[in-house]
């Protein structure tokens, strides 16, 4: 296995320094611009040619409601419905904060009850790499 060998230059066909001189047109890049011109302009009422005379366009729609076949009402006087909401002077402020408050988490973290690690079984310093040869020999 090898890692490589030192650089070794080799010419291509790029220009030297000094001697690229690139096309603008190409390089920059072109700011919004406008044309004078003497052509000739389209008229603009040439595309209202295929549309319908003046009133022939809605004969599709219907006067408003003739669609309906059923009668229409507003709606009638409100009747009233109890609900779950207590009546007025029987609302218990303890009961609803019991209901109400944020509930305890569902998980608890824990101290770490694990033995703790012996050192004794740690290398030394500069005892950990004598496995290790240096680099590019081979063993």
């Amino acid at each position: 296995m090898t890692l490589g060998s030192k650089y070794k230059w080799k010419p291509d066909a790029n220009p030297p320094p000094g001697y690229y001189e690139p096309d603008h047109k190409l390089v920059k890049s072109s700011s919004p611009s406008t044309k004078i011109s003497r052509g000739k302009r389209t008229n603009f009422t040439d595309s209202l040619v295929d549309t319908p005379a003046v009133g022939q366009y809605d004969g599709h729609i219907k006067p408003f409601g003739s669609g309906l076949h059923q009668r229409m009402t507003l709606g009638g006087k409100y009747g009233w419905k109890a609900d779950d909401n207590p009546p007025p002077g029987s609302y218990e402020a303890d009961v609803a904060a019991l209901k109400t408050r944020q509930k305890s988490p569902s998980a608890l973290i824990k101290e770490d009850r694990r033995p703790a690690k012996a050192e004794d079984y740690l290398p030394a310093p500069g005892q950990y790499d004598g496995h290790l040869t240096a680099f590019g020999s081979r063993p």
